[in-house]
């Protein structure tokens, strides 16, 4: 009785996860810590660069959700640009 088991990385599916994030098909979120990380490199202790970073996401200083607003902006041309040319 054999059987053939295939293991399944249900993280690298969800463009959530670090395994997805690793394999280049992440939803980009690192990007914002990255850019943040960078730009901040006087903070060298990992929990100040934590708490900085969700003070800093709570005040809206940094774009945590760029690519969805960016896809709504893009939803409004694309009805306004059909609406012009029907009219």
């Amino acid at each position: 009785m054999s059987k053939n088991l295939i293991m399944v990385d249900y993280a690298a599916q969800d463009p959530r996860s670090v395994s997805a994030m690793l394999r280049g098909k992440g939803d980009g979120r690192q990007k914002a810590w990255l850019n943040f990380e960078k730009n901040h490199p006087e903070i060298t202790d990992m929990e100040e660069l934590s708490r900085a970073y969700s003070r800093a996401a709570r005040e809206d200083s940094i774009r945590l959700n760029a690519k969805s607003k960016l896809s709504r902006l893009t939803k409004v041309l694309i009805v306004l640009g059909v609406f012009i040319i029907v009219c």
